[in-house]
């Protein structure tokens, strides 16, 4: 169903459609769901995943980027995104 969601959400959002957040908002429903189902801690994981991921350095290589060094980033992100508790 998680998936059905979120093509609706793509659809919405690709057709510039007025119901982006009603299908955002379904998307997160049947993830916190899942996520409550599975026993998972998602403020933890979600907090987990960008500390990882500000680790990461980039370059730019033609038209895009690419990950050269994992876990090597400064933690400036992660820090600014605990200040403001998102989550």
């Amino acid at each position: 169903m998680l998936q059905g969601e979120l093509a609706e959400l793509f659809e919405a959002w690709k057709y510039d459609q007025p119901n982006i957040a009603e299908e955002l908002a379904d998307v997160a429903i049947y993830l916190l769901g899942l996520a409550q189902m599975m026993g998972i801690d998602l403020e933890q994981a979600v907090s987990a995943k960008i500390l990882k991921n500000s680790r990461r350095q980039y370059e730019r290589r033609g038209k895009g980027l690419a990950k050269i060094s994992p876990d090597t980033a400064p933690l400036t992100l992660v820090r600014s995104i605990e200040q403001q508790r998102l989550f």
